[in-house]
């Protein structure tokens, strides 16, 4: 299909597009988290859980056989299997050790395995994992249970086995499928490999297929992309993740192997988001947010319309829970008192548990204004409007946070993003492409770290 730029786009693109912007999958985000917190605050935060209700688990699994040039995940290249199994017996006794300090036993709504490469962990490791997850958390029948997964490291056992672990939706992870842009970021593999994949998990009843998608790689064009959008279609995903790459060699050594001169504009970084836009919606998708689509009768698409989406870590989520525990390297936990991150190098990990502590090292306690803004950026990430009415405490708790963000917001809707009301606002059309920036005029850190994070487009 064609797409193409006008006056109107090119000049946002020019005062909008050209700068960096928080992902907003927290708020405030990572890179405000501050060094050196006490491991107590955790431990006080964990007894603070309401074992009534539910909480969200992260387990990350931080190994590839090779990495992939364009990654941006705490994650590190083995050939051997023993780092993995060393690491398993850390992380179990994390999660031992944390279910130490809970209220009591609490109900997982959602399980998430992430990376890395989850899947070069063996059938047994995800059982003894399991087990100590299962000795301090019930699941229910609507428990979401998901990994993400290497399509060239899946191995017809570990499939065969997703079920009976209580697996019930994998992301797998495609970014694209032209050859030439994957051979420039190191990440071949065969649209016949993908489709030999999601057969297999098909036949063994896994229904939920997600796929990972990236633009703005090397050599991608409207053309090539229009392609990987089609072949995805044809293998049915139930949902499509379209994330916009980070080029951030500065903080990544591994992306300087990216060919930097290849990677798209400003302008055809745009251009490709449109295109994923307007040719996913035409092959039958839900638009989600910013940069999800869904099968019209996925959870998703149906959260949508009731207003119950929501963002965390992983993104777009159905997931209800308001409190997220991270297990493992570089893991983040989520409460209503604030963020906590683990360390983020196996060594210091493995010494925090071994002496019987939490291994944190990072993160932040949220006040009163945090707690209020980030209500405000989540509505507008997940709805594209904005109701002060809406937000817990109401028009006055939030007044100052929109009073200061004010004059930055009637500058966005001069631009044509957004259109504002009384103590509220709705996202154009055009705007949704810029829905970072909007929710960015709520951030009261971020202009101390643009250099931290992926192009606003």
């Amino acid at each position: 299909m064609t797409v193409i730029l006008t006056n109107e786009e090119r000049e946002l693109i020019a005062e909008y597009g050209q700068g960096s912007v928080p992902r907003y999958t927290s708020y405030p985000t990572a890179p405000n988290f501050q060094d050196g917190l006490n491991p107590f605050t955790k431990e006080q935060w964990l007894s603070n859980l309401d074992f009534s209700e539910p909480v969200s688990l992260y387990l990350h699994i931080p190994f590839c056989r090779e990495i992939c040039w364009y990654c941006g995940c705490n994650t590190k290249a083995t050939q051997s299997d023993k780092p993995i199994e060393a690491y398993i017996k850390w992380l179990i006794q994390e999660i031992e050790q944390t279910g130490a300090l809970l209220p009591g036993r609490l109900t997982a709504s959602h399980i998430h395995w992430g990376g890395g490469t989850p899947n070069l962990l063996q059938a047994r490791d995800f059982n003894a994992i399991l087990q100590a997850v299962h000795n301090h958390f019930d699941l229910d029948p609507e428990t979401e249970h998901a990994i993400e997964i290497d399509p060239r490291n899946c191995s017809d056992d570990l499939i065969k086995a997703l079920p009976s672990l209580g697996i019930n939706r994998v992301s797998l992870g495609i970014q694209d499928f032209d050859l030439k842009v994957q051979q420039a970021i190191n990440r071949v593999q065969s649209y016949a490999l993908v489709e030999g994949c999601v057969e297999k998990l098909r036949a063994v009843g896994i229904k939920d297929i997600n796929f990972d998608l990236i633009l703005g790689l090397p050599f991608q064009t409207l053309e090539s992309f229009e392609e990987t959008l089609e072949l995805s279609k044809s293998l049915k995903p139930s949902r499509l993740a379209v994330f916009g790459y980070a080029h951030l060699p500065q903080r990544l050594p591994h992306q300087r192997l990216i060919p930097t001169e290849k990677l798209p504009s400003s302008e055809e970084r745009f251009l490709l988001n449109k295109l994923a836009q307007q040719r996913l919606i035409e092959l039958g998708f839900v638009e989600i947010g910013l940069d999800h689509y869904a099968l019209p009768d996925d959870s998703m698409a149906a959260q949508l319309d009731s207003h119950e989406l929501s963002r965390n870590f992983q993104g777009y989520t159905t997931d209800k829970a308001s409190s997220l525990l991270g297990f493992g390297v570089s893991a983040i936990s989520q409460f209503k008192e604030g963020y906590c991150q683990n360390w983020s190098t196996t060594k210091d990990y493995y010494e925090a548990v071994s002496k019987g502590d939490l291994p944190v090292n990072r993160g932040l306690v949220l006040d009163q204004e945090d707690q209020i803004r980030a209500e405000i950026i989540q509505q507008i990430m997940c709805q594209k409007k904005l109701d002060l009415t809406t937000l817990p405490g109401g028009v006055e708790a939030a007044l100052p946070a929109w009073l200061s963000s004010l004059e930055q917001l009637k500058q966005l809707e001069r631009a044509g993003l957004l259109k504002l009301g009384v103590e509220e606002l709705n996202v154009t059309d055009l705007g949704r492409i810029f829905l970072r920036v909007i929710a960015n005029a709520f951030d009261a850190y971020s202009k101390d770290n643009l250099t931290r994070h992926a192009s606003a487009l």
